[in-house]
């Protein structure tokens, strides 16, 4: 099933949408460097695409994805986790001896097969 990517005017809105939001700390999880980029996988987004909606910096994604342990400001930290969460991601927590990771929230079920 492939993810539903969103328009550019879609990416505006979202955009727009983070930007007038204020950092909540307790919303800070133990989102992980491979989560985020798979979050990114999962929408097609680049760095810089992420950078974008999440207004920080291309080198603070790098830096953050490149990490093995997160650390930073926690509001860049705590935006680059919304922007993907607002584009219909969800970060799923290590638990129960299992590893944490990335699906995407409420998709509708695909129309015909996946286009390769």
């Amino acid at each position: 099933m492939a993810p539903a990517l969103l328009a550019p005017s879609e990416w505006l809105k979202l955009e727009v949408a983070i930007a007038r939001r204020k950092p909540k700390p307790l919303m800070l999880s133990s989102v992980d460097a491979g989560q985020t980029k798979a979050a990114r996988a999962l929408l097609n987004m680049r760095e810089a695409g992420l950078a974008r909606i999440a207004t920080v910096h291309v080198a603070t994604i790098r830096l953050l994805e490149g990490a093995t342990e997160i650390r930073g400001v926690a509001e860049a930290v705590w935006k680059i986790q919304r922007a993907p969460e607002e584009a219909g991601i969800e970060f799923i927590p290590a638990e129960a001896g299992r590893g944490p990771g990335v699906r995407l929230r409420d998709v509708p079920p695909s129309k015909g097969k996946r286009k390769r």
